[in-house]
């Protein structure tokens, strides 16, 4: 039996959508929360003894690697080197094998495959393990990648590191394949990268995208980490997710109809909500509390969030004050019987008479002008609410 940890897309250096109202702390979090990742990671494989890692692309966002990035992730895989863990690399189209992006060099535990796509043996216990795999020289590769993926005969369990996705997604640069090919080329268990969504599109054989290593914008929802994957020959392969990230952020709708005080409101924000989670909030309903302007609201929850170790990010107010609803409402039944009492009232005779038609205002006959002003007056010079 082999044990190993597949990941991918951790894309060091990229920016992180962080909410306007995130405190320094959380701020400071966000900003390193891929560095804890792959770092918590590396832990799970020194932890789990694992026999070996495998990184499906984009450990960098950039063709060119600040050296902070570097220097980071040397020291990590050092850790493994320690332990005697090696680790397999291809890059994808945002981190290229491009001459003089690498300024430093990686620990002797670390291999990265080249352009033309290699295979790499490793034995490990009483098995051996056949690696494939390449890297991208450039931030495309519309070519089909099964030409540098071919499995030889040989025993040992046969691995494919592949950075691309399905071309029946549509065109697209990006080392497309047809899910069948890889079905039928014979592997063992496919290690994709750049989809970062976490998905399986395959038992038999197991093929797997394990997901970007944290939710860096607002689109990558849902919890972020590691695959462990056991391949034994005649028992079904175990693939199992490990969450790594140091924080998730999920989607939440809060209805505020029928809220009327600010501790239900807030009660009702939180509600189900767990540390750790940067939510993306959507506000919607009738809000019934007088008295607070919608930053006052963003501002109450973005210091209670704070206090219970939870992230709100408020990017969708969709409330309507309850005085403008209640005033929409009241002119529409006005509407309503102005409609009634000129189809059916005394006003129908005044409008038709021969005599007093003629000194009622044109706009009460020929439009709704009148009932305007009439709405006006109730509403505004009759006392109506504020």
């Amino acid at each position: 039996m082999i044990r190993f940890i597949h990941c991918a897309d951790l894309h060091l250096d990229r920016p992180v959508s962080i909410p306007a109202a995130a405190s320094a702390d959380q701020k400071a979090m966000l900003q390193k929360a891929a560095r804890t990742s792959f770092k918590n990671a590396c832990e799970t494989a020194a932890s789990e003894h694992v026999d070996f890692m495998l990184i499906s692309g984009d450990l960098y966002h950039y063709e060119t690697r600040s050296l902070s990035a570097q220097r980071y992730l040397r020291n990590e895989l050092e850790k493994l080197a320690r332990r005697r863990i090696p680790v397999y690399v291809i890059h994808g189209n945002h981190d290229p094998v491009i001459s003089g992006s690498a300024a430093l060099p990686m620990p002797d535990n670390v291999h990265v495959f080249s352009e033309e796509g290699e295979r790499r043996m490793l034995p490990s216990g009483d098995e051996t393990v056949h690696l494939y795999g390449f890297s991208y020289s450039g931030s495309a590769h519309a070519a089909t990648p099964m030409t540098k993926l071919v499995k030889e005969n040989k025993g040992g369990f046969h691995i494919a590191l592949l950075h691309g996705q399905e071309a029946a997604g549509g065109a697209h640069d990006y080392a497309p394949f047809q899910l069948r090919d890889l079905k039928e080329a014979g592997f063992d268990y496919w290690a994709l990268g750049h989809i970062h969504q976490r998905s399986n599109l395959s038992e038999d054989p197991p093929i797997h995208y394990p997901g970007s290593m944290i939710g860096a914008s607002r689109k990558e929802t849902g919890a972020k980490g590691v695959l462990m994957v056991e391949l034994e020959k005649g028992r079904v392969p175990s693939v199992q997710f490990i969450e790594t990230a140091p924080f998730r952020r999920e989607h939440v709708v809060i209805d505020c109809t029928g809220i009327e005080t600010m501790d239900k409101f807030v009660s009702a924000c939180f509600s189900g909500l767990e540390p750790n989670t940067l939510y993306i909030i959507t506000l919607t309903g009738i809000f019934s509390i007088h008295g607070y302007s919608a930053g006052d609201l963003h501002r109450m929850l973005a210091e209670e969030a704070e206090a219970a170790g939870i992230f709100l990010d408020i990017v969708n107010d969709r409330t309507e004050a309850e005085s403008q609803t209640l005033s929409a409402k009241l002119q529409n039944e006005l509407n309503e019987a102005i409609e009634e009492t000129k189809a059916e009232g005394p006003l129908q005779q005044l409008t038709k008479h021969p005599v007093i038609s003629r000194h009622l205002p044109d706009t009460l006959q020929e439009d709704d002008t009148f009932w305007q002003d009439v709405w006006r007056e109730l509403t505004v010079g009759g006392g109506g609410s504020d």
